[in-house]
């Protein structure tokens, strides 16, 4: 090692109290004798600013605060020491809280904060947290490195972490599950169907619940909790959606320390079916008598009534005492629950995006250690149908004793009728179903002893690419863990081999955002994974492929050619609202929100510009198409032929409403013209690639329509709504919630992601970016999404704008994350804290922006132009030595990719992972400009001084095949 080197995943800082001497002489021997050492590593649960170690430094928010009032005076000292008098006190800040005390949704004051002290995203929060246990001995090494997630106790019930593996999923303590590509009902009223938990609600009961510690292994895709028994002993779980068995949830005990050779453990779950079918001789028995109280006043006997949702059954649904049950000659009845029929657990529902009884089940059989239940969705989709959906679970008993050495497995399969057998007929065959979830079952079974060792074989795969950083403290361990749970999110929601789902944003383990697909997907979410793992990239965009005839349908309903996808889609792209299929939006954003069908367009090009894969292009050309004959029979050319596009609702939801912005929309805004400017740009080379047809009428709109200016600033424009009112009021001072502000800009999506593409100059990107992002123009509320495209807008420049991007990744990484886990919440001010942004705690968009911010900002990689990526100037964040980019995959190339203060180190093979026109085992990668190369990548390191690189000259640098 060299001297005062920091190894990756590593972190070197200072370990005060008792041992400064200790260190000092540590220090002496590393500068002077240069001796081969062992790093220290960052221990984030020993800093020298907390009292007696009680507190830990944490950028981050855990949940419910205790009100716990304040103090006058901003010495970090004497604030512990005011909290720690206090047994209810669990956090308190030093400069600036993380929100609004009043805001925190349980109390006037959630926090300690100093006098004075307003809330301003712009702070450098610190968050001073209780850190409950230490952690144990072992787990310390991965805590050090940021892979594992630590939490003593466990973090409030929203803002707990999933286990998910891109086709089935579950937050942690809530009593849900839900499968990718299932939702209930059709476009008016539909959601991601919500299936019982039989895995991830499983826990102890018969413990010291304050003792409890737990860690998020994202390397190996495990959460694993450590009990503390009333006995004394000490007891593991292990909790894990398999990544190799799809359809397989796992939950394993075994003892870690005991007095004793066994332990009686209590179990508790969460699984729950709610009634079973209660139909007897063909009629609905519902006795009891209750009556259904109607709004006038009046009631009527609740057996035998028509329902659709639980809410139907009235009062007796409010006291627990009735659900909507099994259907009865197409009627469905309202049926008892009686001591033997509970109903269902609702927990994690006040955080999850509501709650819904989406099936009633029947059980097909008991064989002692396992059960068999089979139930179809509720209501049918836009086809037609009704799904069904299997479960084979374990019979997991209340009380049972482990002995040492010995394991306890909990293993339940889950398989429903979505992309199994006939997709056409109206009635999926319900026991085939049953029987594809036992047959999963019974091989896990038969497997039991290597489950474990297969799954974290195959998350340590696919978590070996990644970016990793190192530095001297909290700040790059901050980033690190952020980087592990952020890929752990998106990587446990999408899988290569199950194009059924897409990414929603509130990812697959929750019904938060009803589990619709939007642009997110497209720009954020499988956006952050392309360039390190384009095969589950392909698999959201194959979820668009397999949604073109539903597309066409809706372009042909709207009176459009070619193919319209939705705003916000379901299973095969099926819509959720505009059903009425109104030009004028009926359902606003529902129906003119129109920017996600060349919003995809993009997705695709960007997909094809990081693999080059021609394979794929093939097959993706049909899609292409209809998008371009979309946006050609969309625009409106004007007497001067110059195209435009009106009618449509921004990116900024947020807009102004008093300008028509979303009904009945705006013209020429910014974004939906550039993003369909490349998108059917990018249609017309796919064809000149796959040796198309040329069609003009593509290639006249690309070069006429309007990218919408204001001259008199020398920026790109924001719209005037229909009513001549603009979108954005530029407020009269920072913060000011009084007028609107742009929420995000969508002229900064200009910059990035689509500025490489649409060549727009350094000088408007930062004429843009002064000018629509300075406070009191831009909306500092949603962070999850205008963090990142700040953070990369501003990194894009030479030289960059290192404070305004210091501020997007602050607020991406601290200002809406919550708990030690780090979970995502669009927002970072909403006065729904504890339930995040209308109940919607987990926010996968925003993880994706958050890898975005280092892999397309700070490492300045931006794909460009058939040609290659751009290189924009390396940076790194403050606080951070260096950062490591390991496994990139470009044009069937694996590169690996460092930078530090001074220099880039690269080296690339082939991979052979994907098939491009021009590219093959003999081809090389190039650093060049000037259309010469100047560095050929090999697979030997090569390091490459940043002053060699002619960034100062303006010059256009490209990583790409060399010429």
């Amino acid at each position: 090692m060299q001297c005062l080197g920091v190894n990756w995943f590593v972190f070197s800082a200072m370990k005060l109290s008792n041992y400064l001497f200790s260190f000092a002489v540590v220090i002496f021997v590393l500068q002077f004798a240069c001796v081969s050492t062992v790093d220290v590593k960052y221990n984030p649960y020993n800093s020298e600013q907390l009292l007696e170690n009680r507190y830990n430094k944490l950028a981050k928010s855990t949940v419910p605060f205790a009100s716990i009032g304040r103090v006058n005076t901003t010495n970090v000292t004497e604030i512990a020491r005011a909290c720690m008098s206090r047994p209810d006190c669990k956090a308190f800040t030093s400069d600036g809280d993380l929100k609004p005390c009043a805001d925190c949704g349980l109390g006037e004051h959630c926090c300690v904060f100093p006098q004075g002290q307003p809330y301003d995203p712009a702070d450098s929060v610190d968050l001073y947290i209780d850190i409950g246990q230490q952690p144990p001995s072992d787990w310390m090494n991965g805590i050090e490195d940021g892979y594992l997630i630590y939490s003593s106790p466990e973090a409030n019930v929203c803002y707990m972490p999933e286990i998910g593996n891109g086709y089935v999923a579950s937050v942690i303590g809530f009593a849900s599950t839900h499968v990718a590509g299932l939702y209930n009902g059709a476009c008016g009223s539909v959601h991601k169907a919500r299936l019982p938990s039989p895995i991830a609600g499983v826990s102890l009961e018969n413990v010291d619940a304050t003792k409890t510690q737990a860690v998020l292994d994202t390397k190996n895709g495990v959460y694993i909790r450590r009990y503390h028994t009333t006995s004394g002993s000490i007891v593991e779980q292990r909790l894990y959606a398999h990544r190799t068995r799809m359809h397989i949830l796992v939950t394993e005990f075994s003892i870690i320390s005991n007095s004793s050779e066994s332990v009686d453990l209590q179990i508790n779950s969460l699984f729950s079916l709610g009634c079973k079918n209660p139909l007897e001789n063909g009629t609905c028995t519902n006795p009891g008598g209750k009556m259904v109280h109607r709004p006038d006043g009046s009631s009527y006997p609740y057996y035998g009534l028509k329902c659709i949702q639980d809410s139907d059954c009235g009062s007796c649904f409010v006291d627990g005492t009735c659900a909507c049950g099994a259907s009865l000659n197409g009627t469905t009845c309202c049926l008892p629950r009686n001591g033997s029929c509970s109903p269902p657990s609702s927990a994690g529902s006040g955080c999850a995006g509501g709650f819904t009884t989406d099936f009633t089940w029947t059980e097909i059989a008991t064989q002692g250690q396992y059960s068999m239940f089979q139930a179809n969705t509720s209501r049918v989709n836009d086809n037609g149908r009704h799904e069904a959906v299997a479960i084979v679970t374990d019979n997991i008993p209340k009380t049972i004793t482990i002995h040492e050495g010995e394991t306890l497995q909990y293993i339940a399969a889950v398989s429903t009728s979505v992309g199994f057998g006939s997709q056409s007929t109206l009635t999926p065959d319900a026991m085939a179903v049953v029987n594809d979830a036992k047959g999963h079952y019974m091989d896990a079974k038969s497997n039991s002893s290597s489950l474990l060792q297969e799954h974290s074989t195959e998350w340590q795969t696919i978590t070996t690419r990644g970016v990793f950083v190192k530095g001297s403290g909290q700040r790059a361990y901050d980033i690190q863990s952020h980087l592990a749970t952020s890929f752990y999110y998106l990587i446990s929601s999408i899988r290569e081999d199950w194009t059924y789902g897409g990414m929603s944003p509130g990812g697959l383990a929750t019904q938060n955002y009803q589990g619709a697909v939007f642009m997110d997907q497209e720009f954020y979410s499988a956006g952050g994974l392309l360039l390190l793992h384009p095969e589950l990239t392909k698999s959201a965009a194959q979820y668009r492929i397999n949604s073109l005839p539903t597309a066409q349908q809706l372009a042909t309903k709207f009176g459009y050619k070619g193919a319209m996808f939705a705003w916000t889609s379901a299973a095969l792209g099926n819509p959720f609202g505009c059903c009425n299929y109104n030009k004028n939006g009926e359902g606003y954003e529902d129906c003119i929100e129109q920017h996600i069908t060349p919003d995809v367009g993009f997705f695709f090009q960007q997909i094809y510009r990081a693999t080059g894969n021609v394979t794929w292009l093939e097959e993706t050309f049909p899609t292409l198409a209809g998008i371009a004959d979309w946006i050609v029979s969309r625009v409106r050319v004007d007497s001067n032929n110059v195209s435009h596009i009106d009618g449509v609702m921004p990116i900024d939801e947020w807009c102004d409403q008093a300008s028509g912005c979303a009904k009945p929309g705006v013209n020429d805004d910014p974004q939906m013209n550039a993003v369909s400017k490349a998108a059917i740009g990018f249609a017309v080379e796919a064809a000149n690639i796959l040796g198309k047809p040329p069609n003009t009428s593509w290639e006249t709109v690309r070069d006429t329509i309007l990218i919408p200016m204001d001259e008199t600033h020398g920026v790109h424009a924001m719209p005037v709504g229909a009513n001549g009112i603009p979108v954005v009021k530029v407020a009269t001072k920072y913060m000011d919630t009084s007028s609107h502000t742009s929420c995000p800009e969508d002229v900064n999506y200009l910059t990035y992601p689509m500025g490489p593409s649409l060549n727009v100059s350094e000088n408007l990107s930062r004429a843009d970016m002064q000018f629509w992002s300075d406070g009191t123009k831009t909306c500092l509320e949603n962070a999850g999404m205008t963090g990142p495209i700040h953070a990369i807008s501003w990194l894009k420049m030479y030289p960059p704008n290192m404070t305004g991007a210091e501020l997007g990744l602050n607020r991406s990484m601290l200002a809406c994350a919550y708990g030690p886990f780090n979970v995502r919440n669009e927002v970072d001010v909403h006065n729904t804290t504890v339930g995040g942004h209308f109940n919607n705690t987990h926010f996968i968009t925003g993880d994706g922006g958050f890898v975005q911010i280092l892999i397309n900002g700070y490492g300045g990689l931006m794909l460009a132009t058939e040609k290659g990526m751009r290189l924009n100037l390396p940076t790194l964040p403050h606080g951070v030595d260096a950062i490591m980019f390991r496994g990139l995959q470009y044009r069937g190339f694996t590169v690996d990719y460092s930078l530090n203060s001074s220099h880039i180190t690269m080296n690339t093979t082939f991979s052979n992972l994907y098939t491009g026109s021009n590219i093959n085992s003999n081809s090389e990668l190039c650093i060049m400009w000037d259309n010469n190369n100047h560095f050929t990548i090999t697979n030997s390191p090569q390091d490459i001084l940043l002053t060699q690189l002619p960034f100062v000259n303006r010059v256009e640098v490209t990583l790409g095949v060399c010429v």
